[in-house]
């Protein structure tokens, strides 16, 4: 997208495919509107006073501190976050200190930041940062917050993905609209040169995304994503001209003349 080449190539629209468990082998999910949300990477950073285990009135714990982080974080997503909104809070890793016997002097998080609302994102990452430094503070500690942002919303073209469900039909496909998950992928950022259109794909394994037992390419059937969208692109002609969306995905997808 940086060199320019998409727009060299005049491209009309970008179609993509990704292997999916929580369908049936034989099914392609091809949803309008959006289907995966954004994703931002957090790093958090708790400090306190160290001291030994026998001691401490004598310390600041950044672990008690971060236990109560993650907690109070998480009630971003149940009263904070519009119900109608899907809102994910993750923190996937936790690391402090180097032996049992002392109160180490920091503690050291990080995990996601997941929406489907991009006014809601700007607002979650405000709220957020309050959230970690207010409760450290309630615990005698400190908290650092660096947000990074990742992957915008991923958005399928409405009239992409009905012509797209259309034609999997008609070649046999079980075709669903219903599909959309926290997930994130970098496939969204097409979304802002061309019409674009992500399908998932059913496989016959009840293994989760990205776990060893789902290489790549396994069983998708009659090709996975490639047969599914290998054929599809010259058949879709002719692309209509990309959606006018309004800043707010949800929004477009309630109500289409916002």
């Amino acid at each position: 997208m940086r060199s320019g080449a998409l727009d060299r190539h005049e491209l009309r629209a970008m179609v993509g495919a990704h292997v999916q468990p929580v369908l049936e082998e034989g099914t392609i999910a091809c949803t309008p509107g959006p289907v995966n949300a954004s994703s931002d990477e957090f790093r958090v950073r708790v400090t306190g006073a160290e001291g030994h285990a026998a001691y401490p009135h004598l310390t600041r714990d950044p672990v008690l501190a971060m236990a109560q982080v993650i907690v109070a974080a998480q009630q971003l997503v149940s009263r904070a976050a519009d119900p109608m909104v899907p809102t994910v809070v993750t923190f996937g890793t936790v690391t402090a200190g180097t032996t049992p016997n002392a109160v180490p002097g920091e503690a050291l998080a990080t995990g996601t930041l997941r929406t489907m609302s991009e006014s809601w994102r700007e607002e979650l990452h405000v709220r957020f940062r309050q959230v970690i430094r207010d409760t450290a503070r309630a615990y005698g500690c400190t908290a650092d917050v660096e947000i990074l942002p990742g992957e915008p919303i991923l958005i399928n073209d409405h009239d992409l993905a009905l012509r797209a469900g259309e034609r999997l039909r008609h070649e046999g496909w079980t075709v669903s609209d219903e599909l959309r998950s926290c997930g994130a992928d970098d496939f969204a950022r097409y979304g802002a040169v061309a019409s674009s259109l992500m399908m998932f794909v059913g496989v016959d394994t009840v293994a989760g995304l990205h776990s060893p037992p789902v290489p790549a390419g396994r069983r998708g059937g009659r090709g996975g994503g490639r047969g599914a969208a290998g054929g599809l692109p010259g058949r879709l002609r002719p692309v209509t001209p990309r959606t006018v969306r309004t800043k707010d995905p949800i929004a477009d997808e309630i109500s289409p003349n916002l």
